[in-house]
């Protein structure tokens, strides 16, 4: 798939609201074209309060089939954070994410963490976070044509499955630890490491069953069962300046977020702002 993206942002000091703007496209290998999109506001409260909604209009990529399908989603969060240099940081957090059959994955989380410790030119702080995360409707579909099911059912009932066209978590909890780490040599260079590891996670992972009613018809019957694993989550950044106007942007993060798949995702940038000379 090919992206095109334009974005902005409008900082409005005196009253504590940033509005953030995007706009693009998204082409897929079978030709079809989806129109992307994204508004943000923030809203900075005693100088340390921050409420934020938004609206955005997304590709889902969370599967490899997805990566040539055409599948978008629209996405609202709504969240409260406080955030102050040395001191405790904190988010609640509200998320749906809208498919266009309307179906809904919702997600609730928070997390808090410590004040900064200092130690030379190192931060270091430490936390805990909560997320649960589950579906309306289940997307898991047995793998075989019905035909071939009518056949396999009769030497066993238990039906291999999948997650189709798109992945949806069902009472997924997660409890993790979090770790912040940021390092600046000097006032031009910017160097940031910070991770979560779900140290007690759950999630009902789907299986299915079919069996031959009166009618000598397949019937399908969803089941569950209680599936512990692991999460982690890396971000590592470093922001370079190079002037007032100019800097350089570096991130890398690694993200598995839930017993099914693991991403990957780096990006490099260039920051550039109109300066203005008095």
């Amino acid at each position: 798939a090919t992206l095109f993206q334009v974005d902005n942002k409008t900082v409005f000091a005196k009253q504590g609201i940033i509005v953030r703007l995007q706009a693009g496209a998204i082409y897929y290998p079978n030709k079809t074209t989806k129109a992307l999109g994204l508004i943000g506001i923030d809203k900075t409260f005693f100088k340390g309060l921050t409420i934020t909604t938004q609206a955005e209009r997304k590709p889902y990529v969370n599967m490899l089939s997805s990566l040539d399908t055409a599948i978008a989603t629209t996405n609202l969060t709504a969240s409260v954070k406080w955030e102050r240099p040395k001191g405790f940081m904190g988010q609640a957090s509200y998320s749906a994410t809208i498919f266009d059959d309307k179906n809904i994955v919702s997600t609730k989380s928070a997390w808090l963490v410590s004040p900064e410790l200092n130690i030379w030119k190192f931060g270091f702080r430490a936390g805990y976070g909560y997320s649960y995360t589950t579906s309306k409707a289940e997307m898991y579909v047995p793998v075989q044509t019905p035909d071939q099911l009518f056949l396999s059912i009769y030497t066993s009932p238990t039906i291999t499955g999948r997650f189709k066209p798109y992945l949806t978590p069902k009472d997924q909890q997660v409890q993790s630890a979090i770790a912040v780490i940021s390092c600046n040599p000097n006032p031009f260079i910017k160097i940031s490491l910070s991770g979560s590891y779900g140290f007690k996670a759950s999630i009902k992972t789907p299986y299915l069953m079919g069996y031959y009613n009166a009618q000598s018809q397949v019937v399908i019957t969803n089941y569950y069962y209680t599936e512990k694993y692991t999460t982690l989550d890396i971000t590592a950044r470093a922001d370079i300046k190079i002037t007032n106007c100019l800097s350089v942007k570096a991130e890398y993060h690694h993200n598995r977020p839930n017993y099914y798949y693991t991403n990957d995702y780096a990006a490099l940038g260039l920051k550039m702002i109109l300066c203005h000379g008095k």
